[in-house]
């Protein structure tokens, strides 16, 4: 079987009073359920680090069998 890919980068909302990232879990079902819809299979979702920073973006990966 082959595979496509693809990929997105979900940024995360930070605060403005704390600085700290404000993680909306509905943010994350929209995007997974949007490609869902289209045969997309997720993979993989990974936080993408900013150095020292708590992370304020997700790499989101899906798959799904090449026609």
């Amino acid at each position: 079987m082959v595979w496509e890919y693809k990929t997105k980068t979900l940024t995360l909302k930070k605060s403005f009073w704390t600085g700290k990232v404000d993680f909306q879990e509905s943010d994350l079902e929209m995007s997974l359920n949007e490609v869902g819809s289209e045969g997309w299979e997720p993979v993989s979702v990974q936080a993408i680090p900013m150095g020292t920073y708590p992370a304020n973006q997700a790499l989101l990966v899906w798959k799904r069998s090449k026609p």
